[in-house]
């Protein structure tokens, strides 16, 4: 695990996984190939030889990851944990569809004419939309996401499209940045990034 000491891991029994619990831990030793991680103790059953998911951020992206528990131990009111990986990390999204919903984020959306759109989900390659427009299948139209007090621009393709009341969901890909500007890539990296954390934190009981 290419890691810093400080880092924040949370830990998911595959077992129990359709639960979607995780557990918050910080790593605080990393050294010959196994990790060190500081978590309050109950949350989680741990014992030597159960193999954990695991899920961080590095580089900006989003990992997952199998670790095998070799040592737990408890230390006053916090419980110690040594682990080592099993295999390599890998982009948490799973075949890049992994897709966050953003109907309750403070997000503004455009796509061709139309501005303030209502975006119903992202990931890190493309996002939905409801629109009243009508577009076809394979249209390449230019688009924009606000967050954060930054503008991301770029061109996206029309994947599909289906109707929701008196508009039209759409499902849209964007495209590899052609012109001088673009940063629609860029953008749904870091957004998804910052959404997928906050959500991490949530479902391990941690909202601050």
């Amino acid at each position: 695990m290419l890691l810093q000491l400080g880092t924040e891991i949370y830990f998911q029994d595959p077992k129990r996984a359709r639960k979607k619990a995780l557990h918050r831990a910080t790593l605080v030793e990393l050294a010959n190939g196994r990790a060190v991680v500081e978590l309050l103790p109950g949350a989680l059953r741990l014992s030597p030889g159960q193999e954990l998911l695991v899920y961080y951020a590095i580089t900006g992206q989003l990992m997952r990851q199998t670790v095998k528990v070799e040592r737990v131990e408890q230390k006053e009111v916090k419980l110690y944990v040594t682990c080592r990986p099993v295999d390599d990390p890998v982009p948490a999204e799973d075949r890049e569809c992994y897709r966050v919903s953003m109907l309750t984020a403070d997000v503004e959306v455009s796509l061709g004419e139309e501005r303030r759109l209502s975006l119903i989900d992202m990931s890190v390659t493309g996002f939905a939309v409801l629109a009243h427009e009508v577009h076809h299948l394979g249209m390449r139209l230019p688009a924009s996401i606000g967050y954060e007090g930054k503008t991301y621009r770029g061109t996206v393709r029309v994947q599909s499209a289906r109707p929701s009341g008196d508009q039209v969901r759409y499902g849209l890909r964007v495209l590899a940045a052609t012109g001088k500007g673009e940063n629609l890539e860029k953008g749904l990296q870091h957004i998804t990034m910052r959404i997928q954390r906050a959500q991490l934190r949530r479902l391990s009981g941690h909202s601050a």
